[in-house]
């Protein structure tokens, strides 16, 4: 998951979306940049990210403890060389050089299973927070807005406007236009022709 230290990338909120940065050390989100509406409530967003936090904890401290073993892993090992270093390499560097050579391999393949392990981890945390989402946006999408992940998840979630290209009849919101002057389409070019219904023909 996301570095929590990288809190500077966080946008802020706008009158298109709503972002809700994750408190790592309390475990929740900040709700100070959201505003009620008529279509959607405080408490219905609180329930909501309620239990997006407590979906996705498990993962954020399945990676916190990873994390700490890793670096625990490090220190140790770097322990061991500078022990190692003063102990036998002052005497004889050959064998200080081939000690070093030997913990190197561990060192790597360590790297290399922390960073798969997080990307898993990673990508558990999101299809599982993801499935919540879609589940509420079937609700939001008549309203217009839209459940979020960003890239950089798990810092923050968004709640935006859903933007609606022109002729798209298969979203829920859409509504078609009301023609009431009779307008029909003709022609295979998509050209209009348009005629008025007068009334004095209601009066013959």
């Amino acid at each position: 998951m996301a570095d929590p230290r990288l809190t500077s990338s966080i946008p802020t909120s706008s009158a298109d979306q709503t972002v809700f940065p994750y408190d790592f050390g309390g475990n929740t989100f900040d709700m100070s940049g959201f505003s009620s509406s008529p279509s959607t409530s405080a408490g219905e967003v609180r329930q909501i990210l309620g239990e997006v936090q407590v979906a996705q904890h498990p993962y954020i401290k399945k990676e916190k403890t990873a994390t700490l073993l890793f670096f625990l892993g490090i220190a140790a090992v770097v322990i061991t060389l500078i022990s190692l270093f003063f102990t036998i390499g002052l005497n004889n560097p050959r064998v200080m050089y081939i000690s070093a050579g030997i913990a190197a391999i561990p060192l790597l393949l360590s790297i290399c299973v922390y960073m798969k392990y997080t990307e898993n981890n990673n990508r558990e945390a999101r299809e599982v927070v993801q499935n919540i989402l879609d589940f509420h946006n079937k609700t939001f999408a008549s309203r217009g807005l839209t459940w979020r992940i960003p890239s950089q998840f798990p810092q923050w979630i968004e709640l935006g406007r859903t933007v609606r290209l022109h002729g798209d009849h298969d979203d829920e919101a859409y509504r078609p236009p009301n023609l009431h002057m009779g307008s029909k389409c003709v022609g295979s070019k998509g050209e209009f022709e348009t005629s008025l219904a007068t009334s004095a023909e209601s009066t013959i």
